[in-house]
C-alpha cells in the first residue's frame, strides 16, 4: 500500500501531462484546419465571390441553407434557377447565306469555313446572364469572340428575349489567310453572375508573348469553363454551357 500511495503523485503528473499534450495537439489540429482548409462561411459577399471565381464545391453547404437576409436570397434564387439560351450559327457559302442551330453544330456536321466565308452568331436567353462565347483553335489560338472588346458590363450581360447579334449587326468574323485543316472549338458560357477567373486569366493571355505561356494559360481557361461544366452537371443552376464544332482550312 505505502508503494501503491507513493505511486499516485508521478501517476497524477502523468496523467495531468497527456492531457495537456493531447489538448495542445486538439488546439494545433484545428489551428492547421483554419489555416489549411478555410472552412467556407456562407454570407452573401463571400458565396458571390466562390461563384464569380468557380470555387463551386466551396458552396456545398449553401445550397439547402435558407436565409432572412435579402442578399443571400437573391443568390440562394439565382443558384436555383435554369438558364436556357439559344443560338444561331451563320455563315456565307458565295453568296449565300447558311444557319445552323449552334446547339446541334458538330464536328459530324463537317463545316468547313475559310478565309474568304465569314461567320456570325445570333443568341438569345430567357433569363437576363452574363455571356462569354470563345473559340479555340487547334493551333492554341484562343479568341474571344464576346464581348468582343473588354469586360465593362454592358458589353456582355444579355438581357432577357433580346436577340444579341455577334460581332454586331449582319458584320462578320473572318479568318486571316488560309491554314492547314484545322478543328475550331466553340465554347457557349452563360452566367447568372460573372466569371471573374475567367475574365482575369483572359487578360493575362492578351498580356503573354510566349508561345508556352499562352498554352499555359490557354489550358487555365479551358479548366476554368469545364469546372462550370462539372458544376452544371452535378446540378447547381444559374449556368449554361454548350460546345460546337467548325472546320477551319
Amino acid at each position: 500500500c505505502v508503494k501503491s500511495l507513493r505511486r499516485i503523485p508521478a501517476f497524477s503528473r502523468n496523467f495531468f501531462r497527456s492531457r495537456l499534450i493531447m489538448a495542445g495537439a486538439a488546439i494545433a489540429g484545428l489551428l492547421l484546419f483554419l489555416l489549411l482548409c478555410r472552412p467556407f462561411i456562407c454570407t452573401p459577399a463571400k458565396l458571390l465571390t466562390a461563384l464569380e471565381y468557380g470555387e463551386f464545391d466551396r458552396i456545398l453547404l449553401c445550397k439547402s441553407n435558407e436565409s432572412r437576409d435579402p442578399a443571400m436570397q437573391a443568390l440562394l434564387q439565382k443558384m436555383r434557377t435554369p438558364l436556357s439560351l439559344t443560338s444561331s450559327f451563320i455563315y456565307m457559302e458565295g453568296d449565300q447565306t447558311l444557319l445552323q442551330d449552334a446547339d446541334a453544330l458538330n464536328v459530324m456536321q463537317n463545316v468547313v469555313i475559310d478565309s474568304s466565308m465569314g461567320y456570325r452568331f445570333e443568341v438569345q436567353v430567357e433569363n437576363s446572364c452574363y455571356f462569354y462565347l470563345f473559340q479555340f483553335s487547334s493551333d492554341a489560338a484562343t479568341d474571344l469572340l464576346f464581348p468582343v472588346s473588354d469586360f465593362e458590363l454592358e458589353n456582355h450581360f444579355l438581357t432577357n428575349n433580346q436577340l444579341f447579334m455577334i460581332p454586331g449587326g449582319i458584320n462578320y468574323f473572318y479568318f486571316t489567310g488560309a491554314s492547314p485543316r484545322q478543328l475550331v472549338t466553340l465554347c457557349f458560357l452563360g452566367s447568372l453572375w460573372r466569371a471573374r477567373d475567367i475574365e482575369e486569366l483572359y487578360t493575362d493571355y492578351l498580356e503573354a508573348k510566349q508561345p508556352d505561356e499562352l498554352k499555359k494559360i490557354r489550358d487555365r481557361i479551358l479548366q476554368r469553363i469545364q469546372k462550370r461544366r462539372r458544376a452544371l452537371d452535378r446540378g447547381l443552376q444559374g449556368l449554361y454551357y454548350h460546345q460546337g464544332f467548325f472546320w477551319r482550312q
